[in-house]
């Protein structure tokens, strides 16, 4: 595939973006001040991107009736042999069903019984998109979607001001939930409410811990489906050490001059959220993203890369969705443990579909220049109706199903898991942002995860790089390209 071909596939698939820069120019474009005009492209850009954002499902759309997993491969093909195929995925060494596995959204739909079949889907959908942006997409930033209804905000299924209260109950007052509690409340009140469409807040480093977060909520519009607003939820991971309380000014700072020039403790920030009344999130979001060590370029292409999921994968994604809801209902054992191969080897498939989408971004933007990028796996003719199992076997030989997080992922992203690991978690009173949140992680190779990242091929360390304008894609030690992998 040429340059030019990628670039009329991607515009393609955009659509609705209809003066997207020619080229993508503008994801070389950073907070520059020699050259605002790029920033102000740049600000276009991503509020285009966030203005694009698509959480139906073909489902939602035309009450379409799902396809059957079960035509997805041939009937000729034994169970063992499908069976055989997932777990050469799942030995990979870092392989993606470490982080995603089916039963863990079977067991989640089974959590969460009494929500709405539309909200239901709605988070496995949204899981899978997170999925793909944290482990393909190499996003440097979590995205959790909620659901706000009459004032209240909702993640899966779970009313969230409850679970904060429930925890600063447990701590008692004036700990450091207490306020968190009283922080999270003025954010559900505030958004809708007198124009409030956008809310910041830090969470300080604790003790004994390397870094804060900031979690920085949008207000979406009505989804008659979902009868509520989506709201997203950025979470982004920042390094600061415990008692300095300077990077979290300067966040904070960067949206609104002059606001916590008072605040002297933690608790100042996590109890006083910054509420803005503006048209213009991308405006913000950009700052506080540069703010915590994520360029203008990483910011486009990660909202880039999810529009594209959004778009190009729709089909496989509610494929999958469906696929979950059918294996669910099966009783019989051996067609279940068949449905829980089928969906693994789609979740094989749809992962490698993102990382080609990740190939060609980077290739326009000169990060991939040096990999040809690859023929994706849905141009193969049968796509359609079968899943393509001589390619997966393939695949899984050559170790194609490894995370492939890279040199770009810095210690801004956070990992909060997936489906019924959350709703657990939830349920027991933990919220969201304290599954973030963790004191004294240290990495598999013994050295506290200060944000550091590894080579996947040979193990090469590579110190923090947040903040940094030029982040390393390639090993410098045995110069490969894909294998990175976060500090775990």
């Amino acid at each position: 595939m040429t340059a030019a071909t990628v670039e009329r596939h991607i515009c393609c698939d955009l659509g609705d973006i209809q003066h997207f820069p020619p080229n993508l120019t503008v994801l070389e474009a950073g907070n520059n001040q020699a050259d605002p005009y790029k920033d102000i492209q740049l600000e276009r850009a991503v509020a285009q991107l966030l203005g694009a954002e698509d959480y139906s499902t073909t489902f939602f759309e035309n009450n379409t009736v799902p396809n059957n997993i079960f035509s997805f491969v041939d009937s000729h093909i034994t169970t063992p042999e499908l069976r055989e195929l997932a777990l050469q995925i799942e030995k990979e060494k870092n392989s993606i069903f470490n982080s995603f596995t089916i039963e863990n959204e079977i067991s989640f739909l089974n959590k969460i019984e009494y929500v709405s079949q539309e909200e239901k889907l709605f988070n496995i959908q949204e899981d899978m998109v997170r999925f793909l942006g944290e482990y393909a997409g190499n996003v440097p930033f979590t995205k959790i979607s909620y659901i706000q209804r009459e004032g209240e905000l909702y993640l899966y299924g779970q009313k969230s001001n409850d679970i904060y209260q429930k925890t600063a109950l447990l701590a008692g007052t004036g700990s450091r939930e207490y306020f968190d509690g009283i922080g999270f409340q003025k954010i559900e009140t505030g958004l809708g409410q007198e124009g409030y469409t956008m809310a910041s807040q830090n969470s300080p480093a604790l003790k004994d811990s390397t870094y804060g977060f900031n979690f920085t909520y949008l207000l979406g519009q009505f989804d008659p489906r979902l009868n509520g607003r989506v709201v997203s939820e950025f979470i982004l991971r920042y390094p600061e050490k415990w008692g300095d309380l300077s990077q979290s000014h300067s966040i904070i700072e960067s949206i609104k001059p002059g606001s916590t020039h008072s605040y002297s403790h933690p608790e100042d920030f996590v109890a006083n959220p910054t509420l803005l009344k503006t048209d213009n999130p991308a405006h913000h979001l950009i700052k506080l993203m540069d703010a915590t060590g994520i360029t203008g370029s990483d910011i486009q292409k990660s909202l880039l890369f999810e529009k594209l999921v959004r778009t190009r994968l729709k089909s496989q994604i509610n494929d999958f969705v469906f696929g979950v809801e059918q294996v669910n209902n099966i009783a019989n054992p051996e067609e279940y443990e068949r449905g829980v191969a089928i969906l693994q080897l789609l979740v094989a498939t749809i992962y490698q579909e993102a990382c080609v989408i990740k190939d060609e971004i980077d290739y326009l933007t000169g990060d991939g220049a040096e990999t040809a990028v690859p023929t994706p796996i849905s141009s193969h003719p049968h796509y359609t109706y079968k899943l393509d199992l001589e390619l997966l076997a393939h695949q899984a030989q050559n170790g194609g199903f490894y995370v492939a997080a890279g040199g770009n992922c810095p210690s801004t992203r956070a990992n909060v898991g997936y489906g019924y690991d959350v709703v657990s978690k939830l349920e027991r009173g933990v919220p969201l942002e304290k599954m973030a949140i963790k004191t004294g992680d240290m990495c598999s190779c013994g050295r506290p995860n200060d944000g550091h990242f590894h080579c996947n091929a040979c193990g090469q360390t590579f110190e923090d790089e947040s903040g940094s304008t030029s982040r390393t894609n390639k090993c410098t030690k045995c110069g490969d390209t894909k294998s990175f992998m976060c500090g775990k």
